[in-house]
């Protein structure tokens, strides 16, 4: 009988050290790369859904602009930051 249960990558040593990377202050901005399909969404989705307290994480999919032209492509990553930051601010006030 086949077992129904999700395949699940570890990663919680990864998570450690990476969590003791972004740690210092003087490290304030980091660029996150690799191969397509090495798990890098997976592994930034799982890390930052458990930290949200801790860390205001904005993501850009690479995917959504690469038909673009770089003027449009730019245009779009501006849209796309201010609408993720809006989505956590409360404009009612």
């Amino acid at each position: 009988m086949a077992d129904n249960k999700p395949l699940l990558i570890p990663i919680e040593s990864i998570e450690r050290d990476f969590d003791n990377f972004l740690t210092p202050v003087s490290n304030k901005r980091i660029i996150f790369s690799g191969p397509f399909g090495i798990g890098k969404t997976y592994f930034l989705d799982k890390f930052f859904g458990t930290r949200d307290s801790k860390y205001f994480s904005i993501f850009l999919r690479p995917v959504n602009y690469s038909l673009l032209s770089n003027e449009d492509i730019f245009k779009l990553i501006k849209y796309d930051i201010i609408f993720q930051i809006l989505k956590e601010i409360d404009v009612s006030s």
